[in-house]
């Protein structure tokens, strides 16, 4: 969770910022989060400054990100609330319009969320990292019906003490994997047909612990590279290679204390 403010804009302390085409005009709008709210800036050329045109007051500040879930080219915010509500802001019903609230758990802790279109049927789910025994240890698949209407599939299990994952298709076999952490290890399991996982892999092991992860392809040759960085601030690589299981030994490239 981001805890520590990082950035002061526009009288107010923020926590991290992104950025996403929600209006769907080309042009990028600012999003910056901090605390308990979600602030909203897009560039007017009339005063050739960023202007605050929505603030969403309640909103845990680790989790807003945006993504199409409506497949109209526009993107949704998708954000979740101090009350455990995940809830969406469609640009397109104006700026002043309530959140849609696609889902509440109130037996599950609602976690990082991420989207993915994980049953493959052309529409963008989202995947939630869930907490049913005390640690995260599993995820809840939202479906997505369409038109903003989405369906919680059953809690599905995997082991305790994620830290943080990625979903993506590193594998090119046209099902999503769930790459996460736990302790000192990278994983892997592979989203099946029914919305279930199949065994977990294991990618990298990193004495330091890992801190922060991605697939970047480093080398330009194709190849997913794994980028880490370590738990004692090191930024690490380790090259793909043609098996996505396999991992070069990590190699630092550069230390990041000061």
């Amino acid at each position: 969770m981001f805890s520590d403010p990082i950035c002061a804009f526009n009288g107010q302390a923020y926590n991290k910022f992104a950025n996403a085409d929600l209006v769907g005009d080309g042009s990028q709008e600012l999003i910056g989060w901090r605390t308990d709210a979600v602030d909203i800036y897009a560039f007017d050329e009339l005063s050739n400054a960023m202007e605050l045109i929505r603030s969403l007051v309640g909103h845990q500040a680790q989790t807003p990100f945006s993504a199409d879930l409506t497949n109209d080219g526009r993107d949704e915010l998708i954000l979740r609330t101090w009350g455990e509500a995940i809830q969406v802001w469609d640009p397109t019903t104006g700026n002043t319009a309530p959140l849609i609230t696609i889902g509440t758990n109130p037996l599950y802790l609602a976690s990082t969320i991420r989207p993915a279109d994980v049953d493959q049927d052309g529409w963008i789910d989202l995947v939630q990292l869930a907490d049913s025994a005390g640690s995260n240890n599993g995820f809840i698949v939202w479906k997505n019906l369409g038109g903003l209407a989405f369906q919680r599939l059953p809690f599905v299990p995997l082991t305790p003490g994620i830290e943080d994952f990625i979903l993506e298709d590193t594998d090119g076999d046209g099902m999503t994997e769930v790459h996460f952490e736990r302790n000192t290890f990278l994983l892997r399991a592979e989203f099946l047909p029914g919305v279930n996982f199949s065994a977990i892999d294991t990618l990298l092991i990193v004495p330091a612990g890992i801190t922060s992860f991605a697939f970047v392809d480093i080398g330009m040759d194709g190849l997913r590279d794994l980028l880490v960085l370590q738990g004692d601030n090191r930024l690490s690589v380790a090259s793909g290679t043609a098996d996505p299981l396999v991992f070069s030994t990590l190699e630092t490239v550069l230390s990041l204390d000061t």
